[in-house]
C-alpha cells in the first residue's frame, strides 16, 4: 500500500509543477472501463503442484477493469481564445480483475479393452491464473488533428503500476476422446477433473508495465466525451517472483465517458475555431 500510495503521490506532484510553465490549464476527469475478452501472450507460469506436461498456448482472456482518471491539457490565452496545446498529461487510479487462459492437448495411446485394439487418448489441460489488483498509471497524450466531425482522436503512452490484492488458480482436465473413457475420481467417474488449484502465485509486490493505444473521443456536448481506447500493454518485470519468463503483453479495448472541468480562469472564453467543441 505504501508503495501505492508513493507512487499516486509522484503522479500528483508531476501534474501539478506543470502549472506554472503554460498559462491556461484544462482539466477532464473521466471515468472508463473495460469488460469481456481481451488477448493476451506470453509463457505460462509454473506454479508447485501443476502438471505441465507439454507447452501452453494463451487463449482468449476475459476479466474487468474500473478506472478513474484526471487529464490536465494545456494552452495559452490569445485576445479572446484560448489556444490549446497538442500535448496533455494524465493520471488515473482504477481497479482490475484478469483472467489468464492457458491450454495444451495431450494425445497418448492406450488399450481399449472394449475394442480389444489401440486407440487415441485425447485430453484437454486448460489452465487458468486469476489476478485482481489495484493499478495506478501516468500518461501523455498527444491530440491528433481532427478528421472526424464532433470527435478528437489522441495517442497515449504511458506507465503502470499494478498491485496484486488477491491471486489464485486452477488446472483442470478434461478427456476429448473416446466418448467412452472417463477419469476414476475415487470410484466415480467423471470427464473432467480439477487436478490442482490454488491461492496463491508467488506474485511480485509491484508489476510494471509500459502501454501505447489511441483514445478516440466523441463530443456529446461541450463538457461531456465519450470515450473509446485501445491500448498493447507490455510488462517489464515478471509477475511471478519465481519464474522470469512470465512476461504477459495484452491487447485490451475500453470504453467510457469523460467531463472537462469549467475553465477557472475564464469560464466563458471560447477555444480556439480548430479545437471547438460544437
Amino acid at each position: 500500500m505504501r508503495k501505492l500510495l508513493s507512487f499516486l503521490f509522484v503522479c500528483i506532484c508531476t501534474t501539478s509543477s506543470l502549472y506554472s510553465q503554460l498559462y491556461e490549464p484544462l482539466y477532464n476527469v473521466s471515468v472508463r472501463g473495460s469488460v469481456g475478452p481481451t488477448f493476451s501472450y506470453g509463457t505460462a507460469p509454473q506454479f508447485s503442484g501443476v502438471f505441465l506436461c507439454s507447452e501452453y498456448e494463451t487463449t482468449l482472456n476475459s476479466g474487468y477493469e474500473i478506472v478513474a482518471g484526471i487529464e490536465r491539457g494545456f494552452g495559452e490565452q490569445v485576445g479572446s481564445l484560448v489556444k490549446r496545446s497538442q500535448f496533455s498529461l494524465g493520471a488515473s487510479v482504477g481497479f482490475s480483475k484478469r483472467n489468464y487462459n492457458f491450454d495444451a492437448v495431450n494425445s497418448f495411446p492406450f488399450w481399449d479393452s472394449l475394442t480389444s485394439s489401440v486407440s487415441t487418448l485425447s485430453i484437454q489441460s486448460d489452465f487458468l491464473v486469476q489476478i485482481q489488483s489495484v493499478d495506478a498509471s501516468l500518461e501523455l497524450l498527444y491530440r491528433l488533428p481532427a478528421f472526424l466531425p464532433k470527435s478528437q482522436t489522441k495517442i497515449v503512452i504511458g506507465i503502470s503500476a499494478i498491485f496484486p490484492i488477491a491471486t489464485s488458480f486452477r488446472q483442470t482436465e478434461s478427456i476429448l476422446s473416446p466418448r467412452n473413457v472417463t477419469f476414476n475420481d475415487n470410484g466415480n467417474p467423471r470427464r473432467s477433473l480439477t487436478v490442482a488449484e490454488g491461492n496463491s502465485i508467488d506474485a511480485f509486490p509491484a508489476i510494471y508495465r509500459s502501454q501505447i493505444g489511441i483514445v478516440n473521443s466523441v463530443f456529446v456536448s461541450r463538457s461531456i466525451e465519450l470515450l473509446q481506447r485501445i491500448e498493447f500493454q507490455l510488462y517489464s518485470n515478471p509477475v511471478q517472483n519465481s519464474n522470469t519468463t512470465w512476461l504477459p503483453s495484452t491487447v485490451q479495448c475500453s470504453l467510457g465517458i469523460s467531463y472537462t472541468l469549467p475553465n477557472s480562469l475564464n469560464p466563458d472564453s471560447p477555444l480556439s475555431p480548430a479545437n471547438s467543441k460544437k
